[in-house]
């Protein structure tokens, strides 16, 4: 049968609660194939679902030396540490998260959170490094300012090698592909199943002639993932440099006693939760109608007349009149944040279709608040997160280093 189609019987098993069948289930994988992510990851999954922290942070720590970037794996494993009670290495570890994806607020929150938690004062300062930023860069398709930011980066101490693989990346992007091509071979040095190394790896032997040796590191990518979903995200033709990615799909030999009872089992689950499910919709129904029964005697049912207008048809109040839509030297007796969070919010649902002078006019407004906000680190990064999200490129690079210049101050005064 096919993989994918084996292993989605693994999240099913995991959905249900049914954690050994699901155990089994990944490690019949591993035992076939012991690189494969998928099945890593989700016995990581698995074992932090049971309690199991100890074993669930071995296979975490395996699919990250996979794939180092991968945001919801570190997520997880941050979940894992605290539950192991090391909290400074989770802190570091969602801190990673956000250098991966500087646009992901609900990992922004997590470590406000964290820092609250602290007593430290600092709670959402911080948080933007020059490594999250280097990827904005990377993400924007600012290549050079990404390549030169992650060099930088790499000439100190204690960078995780997860930037290694972003300034690859970049290179790569950039058509630089003998950088490209030495980084990777530096990372598959120490770390032998990173994705993302050999599949750019795959692709600059591709480019040179050397199709044989593209084909030998395209069938290790497939060992760590059959379905070649990191390559097709990478590849913008389907494949490296015109050497087409395998269309067939990975299978995997499974007994038919063993198919037969994972079907098994799914199934009697399901059937069972599914009981269980209308057992509770009906104790629900009773208990309203039990409830309805007791106070009838107060209900009265009034029908308007025909000709009056029911509450339905009546015309909706005005909504006042935002702070948005009314100019900030006019309207002094708004507050500042307040003024601030409307026109973050007027920014973001009209700044894609607002000509270039609006806009311009609206920036410099939020530009004039964060400088002069309390916390600049927060409103600029703040800032910088809407231009990112409504596509302003070059005006999200100016207010996240705005964001840096004010995280670079504020240590210093400390």
């Amino acid at each position: 049968m096919r993989l994918r189609d084996f292993l989605k019987w693994g999240d099913q098993a995991l959905a249900l609660q049914h954690f050994e069948l699901a155990e089994e289930i990944a490690r019949y994988v591993l035992r076939q194939s012991p690189s494969n992510l998928v099945s890593r990851t989700l016995l990581g999954h698995i074992y932090l679902e049971s309690r199991r922290f100890k074993e669930a942070e071995e296979h975490i720590v395996q699919a990250l030396d996979i794939d180092p970037e991968d945001v919801a794996t570190l997520i997880r494993f941050g979940e894992i540490l605290q539950e192991l009670g090391r909290h400074e290495e989770r802190l570091l570890i969602l801190q990673r998260a956000f250098e991966c994806d500087p646009t992901r607020m609900d990992i922004k929150q997590r470590l406000a959170a964290l820092q609250a938690g602290s007593g430290n004062g600092s709670t959402g300062n911080g948080f933007l490094t020059r490594a999250g930023l280097a990827r904005i860069h990377l993400r924007c398709g600012l290549l050079e300012h990404a390549i030169a930011e992650f060099a930088l980066l790499l000439e100190g101490a204690d960078v995780h090698w997860s930037s290694q693989v972003a300034l690859m990346e970049a290179h790569w992007l950039n058509g630089e592909r003998q950088a490209a091509s030495r980084i990777a071979d530096e990372i598959l040095r120490e770390h032998p199943n990173c994705l993302k190394a050999i599949l750019l790896s795959a692709d600059v032997r591709a480019q040179i002639g050397l199709v044989d040796q593209a084909r030998q590191l395209l069938e290790r990518a497939r060992q760590i993932d059959p379905d070649f979903a990191l390559a097709r995200a990478l590849y913008p033709a389907n494949g490296p440099s015109r050497l087409p990615l395998p269309t067939d799909d990975a299978d995997v030999e499974v007994p038919i006693d063993f198919l037969q009872r994972i079907e098994a089992t799914l199934a009697t689950r399901k059937e069972s939760d599914a009981a269980d499910a209308r057992k509770r919709a009906a104790a629900r129904v009773s208990a309203r109608a039990a409830a309805e029964g007791q106070k009838g005697e107060q209900r009265i049912i009034v029908t308007p007349a025909l000709s009056e207008t029911s509450p339905a048809e009546e015309m909706p109040a005005s909504p006042p009149q935002s702070a948005s839509d009314t100019n900030l030297a006019d309207n002094e007796e708004v507050q500042p944040e307040k003024s601030w969070e409307a026109l973050l919010q007027r920014l973001e649902r009209e700044g894609g279709q607002m000509d270039e002078d609006a806009l311009d006019a609206l920036s410099d407004q939020l530009g004039d608040l964060a400088a002069n906000a309390p916390n600049k680190l927060k409103a600029w990064q703040e800032l910088g997160d809407v231009f990112h999200r409504i596509e302003q490129t070059d005006r999200a690079m100016r207010a996240y280093m705005r964001a840096l210049e004010s995280s670079t101050a504020q240590q210093e005064e400390s």
